[in-house]
């Protein structure tokens, strides 16, 4: 459709040619693509990015999509020219600290689990306040890593 959309899934092709083609004229250039899964038209895109030098940075973020768009990163970013880069915020070490620290946390609540119980209490309030830090530090950690790359450039 116009808006870039097919279904649920967003269509990137369309805005990397015109990054591509701005490159062509001006020189230089580069896109930032922050995405939580694959692109609609992924293997347009790596098309694309075969037939010219332009330089791609992917930042993958944690979303809800069925499948796992790494794979995916990995071959734009292969296919693009020397200097493009894939970071990711998820991915195997990311799930092995997240599986870990959710294990250590379930340890510990089905120890308390008991003594709440007997006062009633379904949902320790304990919980909710780690859920707000654990996302206020989330947002700090990003905006430290946007700041870092601001100074970069």
């Amino acid at each position: 459709s116009s808006d870039g959309r097919q279904g649920k899934a967003i269509c990137m092709a369309k805005r990397l040619r015109k990054a591509i083609d701005a490159d062509a004229l001006l020189g230089r250039g580069a896109a930032l693509f922050v995405l939580c899964s694959v692109p609609a038209d992924a293997a347009e895109c790596e098309q694309l990015l075969c037939r010219g030098q332009f330089t791609l940075q992917i930042t993958g973020v944690l979303g809800a999509s069925g499948e796992d768009p790494e794979i995916c990163y990995e071959r734009l970013v292969a296919a693009a020219a020397p200097g493009s880069a894939l970071q990711l915020w998820f991915g195997e070490d990311y799930w092995k600290a997240f599986g870990a620290a959710r294990r250590r946390q379930l340890e510990s609540l089905s120890d308390d689990a008991q003594d709440s119980l007997a006062d009633g209490e379904v949902v320790s309030g304990e919980m909710l306040e780690l859920r707000v830090l654990e996302r206020l530090m989330r947002e700090c950690y990003v905006d430290e890593q946007r700041c870092e790359e601001e100074l970069k450039i």
